[in-house]
């Protein structure tokens, strides 16, 4: 779509349905889960563009970031993720280095 080329969120409505699960490579999960540790992240909404050669880039990371919209694609996955975190189901990524 012309106006989604730069920025997918012009043509959002109409792309809500073209999103899909990507299983992310181990390298790049090792890579992301240092980037959590690094900044003591329990949740990081990361954009990644994906050239034609099928390469991924990193552009950046939301320690706020929305994703009710693709939560709900993927039924809840990531909000039960979350909620583990808060409620001690699963280790918080703090204290895992030392602050600056």
């Amino acid at each position: 779509m012309e106006k989604a080329q730069y920025d997918w969120r012009k043509e959002g409505e109409a792309l809500l349905f073209d999103w899909y699960e990507y299983d992310i490579p181990t390298k790049l999960k090792k890579q992301i889960l240092k980037l959590m540790d690094l900044y003591q992240l329990n949740y990081g909404a990361m954009d990644f563009i994906e050239t034609p050669d099928g390469k991924l880039h990193f552009l950046e990371v939301n320690s706020g970031g929305e994703y009710m919209w693709l939560d709900l694609l993927f039924k809840g996955k990531i909000s039960e993720a979350i909620a583990n975190v808060l409620i001690g189901n699963v280790k918080r990524r703090e204290k895992l280095f030392p602050l600056f």
